[in-house]
């Protein structure tokens, strides 16, 4: 009994926590009707040309259209990352999950930088910096962000500047910020510690919206048109992101109630 009261009042905790960052009218949505994967040997320099154009204009309608209050793309959402290992000044390996984000990212989805800051912009070609969260900087050890340096067992990130190759991540390098917690998946799963390669904006990706309130309908037709006037497509899709939140907590609800169903069932 004690143990089913245990995992009733923990799953109760962890369903009505808070997931720690903005979801409220923040629309993601997919407005770029190409296949994001470029072949450059055979895509000719007139394609080329004529998709990013299409960006361009994608991007000029967004900060046309009243209805929206602010946009950012990103091939990166708040609940998305993938394991990497990262090495700390001691030498000893983690894994952490990293993002690859804008510095418009955090105050897009209302996290809070809670130690250092981030740069005023990154143009392309620009020196990436990187971003621990809370969980990420107690696991590598570090109590102060002076003392926070991290390399990765491979390049983080390789670009060409130039014409010379940028690997970044593989030499120590300073950590410039540290965000607040927050639930990156399921509830269930707990806060994994993170990091966040900080760049130049995305130039395609997914676009996130955040949308006036009570303006949602408007905003759907709107993106319609456009999607319809500059790729020729009524392709568009798109899903809100408390939808997708709800979904991940929907889950976790059914694996709560799976627990204490067994816990019941082992009295």
């Amino acid at each position: 009994m004690i143990l089913s009261l245990y995992f009733q009042r923990h799953f109760d905790y962890l369903i009505n926590s808070s997931h720690g960052y903005d979801t409220d009218e923040i629309m993601v949505a997919q407005l770029y009707n190409h296949n994001r994967i470029v072949n450059y040997k055979s895509t000719t320099v007139n394609q080329l040309k004529e998709r990013f154009e299409r960006i361009k204009n994608v991007g000029k309608k967004l900060d046309e259209c009243p209805m929206i209050e602010r946009w950012m793309n990103s091939s990166t959402a708040v609940w998305d990352g993938s394991p990497t290992p990262i090495v700390n000044d001691k030498d000893e390996t983690f894994e952490l999950q990293i993002k690859f984000v804008s510095i418009e990212f955090f105050d897009f989805w209302g996290l809070e930088i809670v130690d250092g800051g981030l740069p005023d912009r990154i143009d392309y070609g620009g020196e990436n910096v990187i971003v621990l969260n809370r969980s990420a900087m107690k696991l590598l050890g570090y109590t102060d962000l002076k003392e926070a340096f991290v390399r990765s067992t491979s390049p983080l990130s390789i670009s060409f500047v130039d014409n010379k190759l940028i690997e970044f991540g593989v030499y120590m390098t300073p950590v410039s910020a540290v965000v607040e917690d927050y639930y990156m998946g399921h509830l269930t799963e707990g806060i994994k510690p993170m990091i966040f390669i900080v760049g130049a904006k995305d130039p395609e990706g997914d676009v996130m919206i955040k949308v006036k309130k009570d303006r949602e309908k408007e905003v759907i037709d709107y993106l319609r048109k456009v999607e319809k006037e500059i790729y020729n497509s009524e392709d568009f899709t798109y899903k809100w992101a408390d939808d997708i939140v709800a979904e991940m907590y929907q889950k976790d609800k059914e694996t709560a109630h799976i627990y204490i169903l067994f816990s019941h069932i082992s009295l």
